[in-house]
């Protein structure tokens, strides 16, 4: 048996896996974290995907030697610059904190209040609604074919 999944069905099992724990969140605040690094991981993968699709070479750091893919700050810069995404300063901003935070909690220690996260979250799965459209993919197909179906571990 093998686990397989393409860049873009990676990133709505990531996004299913982020839902379904904000679903238990308030149940289990440390529900939160895992929420909250699978929406950011979701965004990565969803804008890689758009990189891809456009030139499958802008997912990779080096094109010549496409091996190892791009950090998630990379790939938001080429999605501005190349792809001309419509995103203001503001929420560029608030994006590359996100990504901040999310590499503290899989890094490092985490001391951030629930409240905050929870607002944070909220502007994540907007941009989650914005980068889907942007995408313009189907997530409800993608449901039906059961990776909607989650399981607390």
């Amino acid at each position: 048996m093998r686990l397989k999944m393409n860049l873009l069905e990676n990133a709505y099992d990531f996004l299913n896996s982020s839902l379904f724990y904000y679903s238990h969140a308030e149940r289990d605040f440390r529900a939160w974290k895992i929420a909250f690094i699978n929406i950011v991981q979701s965004i990565e993968l969803m804008t890689k995907e758009k990189l891809r699709r456009s030139n499958k070479f802008l997912i990779y750091e080096n094109i010549d030697n496409p091996k190892n893919t791009i950090s998630f700050s990379l790939a938001l810069d080429r999605m501005i610059n190349i792809l001309e995404l419509p995103l203001d300063k503001d929420d560029i901003q608030k994006i590359k904190k996100a990504i901040a935070l999310r590499n503290q909690m899989m890094h490092f220690e985490i001391d951030f209040p629930v409240q905050e996260l929870k607002a944070k979250y909220s502007v994540l799965f907007e941009f989650v609604l914005f980068t889907i459209d942007f995408l313009m993919v189907n997530y409800i197909i993608l449901l039906t074919k059961g990776y909607g179906k989650k399981k607390l571990i």
